[in-house]
C-alpha cells in the first residue's frame, strides 16, 4: 500500500523497445489490466482531450486527443485489457480470483476485493498519463434550480445532508471516500490507520472535479460510448469527432445549460 502520493504507477511507462509494461513479470504481460474499460475512471480525461467548440473542450489540441485515442486502442489491440466482450463475471471477479494482474477500478471495489480473500492487495496511485496523475472527483453533486419555490428550504436540506455523521454513514454503507477529514475519521475504512486510509490522501492530492454542469451525464455517456467503440477498433479521429459533435449539439439544444 503506497505511503506517498508522489509516485504514480510506473508500469504505464513504455519502454524504448516496445510496449512492455515496466515491472510486470512476463507471464502477466497479457493480463496487465482487468478493467481498462471506457467507463467512470476516464470520462474526465476525455473531456480534457475532446476537440470541439464548447468551453470544456477548447484547451486541448487535436493531436493530444488523437494520441490518447491511439494509445487507448492499443491497450485492447495488444491484449493488455480484455475489452468489451469480456464476460461480466470475469470483469467483477477476475482480479479477486487471480485471473488478472491489475484492476483499474474505483475505490468502491476495494472492500469487496478484501472481503473476497485477497490479503496481499496493493493499492497503487493513479498513473501519470501525461499531465500528472488524476483521480475523478465529485461524481454526485447537489443543485437547486432557479425555479425552486423554496430555495432556502432546499439549501437547508443540503446543509443537513452533508453533516459529517451522514457522510460517514454513507461511506460505511457503500464504500465511497468521505469528503471531509472529520467525516473520514468517523468511518471504519478511511479513519487514520484504516485499511483504505491511503485513498483519502490520494484523492485529496490528485482529485480533479468533474465538470459542474447539468450536461455532464450526456457528456459522460457520449464519451463512454466513444471509448467503447475505439476499444472495438473504430477509427479514432472519426469517433472522437462524432462524440464532440454530439456533445456540442446537446449543449446548444439546452441553451448552454445556463452558461
Amino acid at each position: 500500500m503506497p505511503r506517498s502520493t508522489d509516485c504514480p504507477a510506473p508500469w504505464f511507462r513504455k519502454s524504448c523497445g516496445g510496449s512492455r509494461l515496466h515491472g510486470v513479470p512476463s507471464r502477466f504481460q497479457r493480463l496487465a489490466a482487468h478493467w481498462l474499460r471506457p467507463i467512470s475512471p476516464l470520462p474526465w480525461l476525455g473531456l480534457e482531450l475532446a476537440v470541439g467548440t464548447n468551453d470544456v473542450a477548447q484547451p486541448c489540441s487535436r493531436f493530444a486527443a488523437l494520441a490518447f485515442g491511439d494509445w487507448w486502442q492499443s491497450l485492447f489491440a495488444g491484449g493488455y485489457a480484455p475489452g468489451n466482450s469480456q464476460d461480466g463475471a470475469d470483469r467483477d471477479t477476475g482480479f479477486i480470483e487471480g485471473r488478472y494482474a491489475f484492476s483499474w477500478n474505483g475505490n468502491w471495489a476495494a472492500v469487496p476485493t478484501m472481503d473476497g480473500g485477497v490479503e496481499d492487495i496493493v493499492f497503487l496511485p493513479a498513473p501519470d498519463l501525461g499531465n500528472g496523475p488524476t483521480i475523478g472527483a465529485a461524481s454526485w453533486q447537489f443543485g437547486v434550480t432557479e425555479t425552486c419555490e423554496h430555495p432556502d428550504g432546499a439549501a437547508a436540506w443540503i446543509e443537513h445532508a452533508i453533516q459529517d455523521k451522514y457522510l460517514a454513514a454513507f461511506s460505511d454503507g457503500i464504500g465511497l471516500i468521505p469528503s471531509t477529514p472529520s467525516a473520514a475519521a468517523m468511518t471504519t475504512n478511511y479513519a487514520p490507520g484504516g485499511p483504505l486510509e491511503v485513498f483519502f490522501g490520494l484523492s485529496n492530492a490528485q482529485a480533479l472535479v468533474r465538470p459542474v454542469t447539468p450536461g455532464y451525464p450526456v457528456v459522460a455517456k457520449v464519451f463512454e460510448k466513444a471509448l467503447a467503440d475505439i476499444a472495438d477498433g473504430a477509427n479514432v479521429a472519426d469517433t472522437l469527432d462524432a462524440a464532440v459533435d454530439e456533445i456540442d449539439a446537446d449543449i446548444e439544444a439546452n441553451n448552454g445549460y445556463g452558461n
